[in-house]
């Protein structure tokens, strides 16, 4: 049995517990509703469509979801999208594209930082297969074994080596 995307959007709602969320595409607040039930507190902008997102002016949420709108955008306008989205708007986000797209495959996102978040399809209400990823600022770069003190100077060999 596939998946329900309802299920994927609520456990990871339960896991960043945003106060304000941006709900980007026409599936997208049908998706959110259920979660939202338990917590009114959150504050959603909704927008129905990627241009509509890029016609509003910069805005910041804690996390955004995607769905049903990059799709029909060209390769140029859905990196502006994309990269509007990941640097300006939100620090985390979750986007669900349909399965097997030509263009917006885990490849191509990957030069955004954006992972799969699961190698099944998801099931969304309307019975469509999408793929899931997820971008977080907080796990995008991990610190590398050699970024650390002990690799910036060696003072035992100071004026000894000279280059």
């Amino acid at each position: 049995m596939t998946p329900s995307a309802n299920e994927l959007v609520t456990d990871v709602l339960n896991g960043v517990a945003p106060r304000t969320v941006a709900a980007i595409g026409s599936d997208a607040q049908t998706l959110i509703n259920p979660w939202l039930e338990s917590n009114r507190e959150t504050s959603v902008m909704q927008f129905s469509d990627s241009r509509e997102f890029l016609a509003h002016p910069s805005f910041s949420v804690e996390w955004s979801l995607i769905c049903g709108c990059l799709e029909d955008l060209t390769d140029a306008e859905g990196s502006e999208f994309l990269g509007r989205l990941r640097n300006l708007s939100s620090p985390k986000f979750c986007l669900l594209i349909e399965d097997r797209h030509p263009i917006w495959n885990a490849r191509s996102l990957a030069g955004f930082a954006i992972e799969q978040l699961a190698q099944e399809p998801f099931a969304l209400p309307s019975g469509q297969l999408v793929r899931a990823f997820g971008y977080d600022l907080t796990t995008y770069k991990r610190t590398p074994d050699w970024l650390n003190a002990d690799f910036w100077a060696n003072p035992g060999r100071w004026n000894k080596d000279f280059w």
